[in-house]
């Protein structure tokens, strides 16, 4: 908020310092808040495309890869994985055994 003051009285102070007619001052005062508001509407438009940009990124990185997941009918994958308990489980005892 503080920039915004200042921005309006540098253009006021601009203005005044003109020593021609009205119709002068008036039109530098509408050219430099023209300016003024034309370089905040880049800002902002920027600003809109760098979280477009963000957002897609953010999207496409959360997105799952269909062939991941699981068809209709298949299982899980469960049934490997209790044989892998089993594998580490004799593999355990074989170790012991060992020692």
């Amino acid at each position: 908020m503080c920039n915004a003051s200042k921005i309006v009285d540098l253009i006021f102070s601009t203005a005044c310092k003109i020593d021609e007619d009205d119709s002068l001052r008036r039109n530098v005062l509408l050219k430099l808040t023209l300016e003024s508001l034309k370089s905040k509407q880049r800002r902002m438009r920027k600003r809109r495309h760098k979280l477009k940009l963000k957002n897609k990124k953010a999207f496409r990185q959360t997105k799952i890869d269909q062939s991941q997941l699981p068809k209709d009918g298949d299982s899980i994958g469960l049934d490997n994985f209790s044989s892998d308990i089993k594998s580490i489980a004799v593999s355990d005892k074989s170790e012991e055994k060992m020692a």
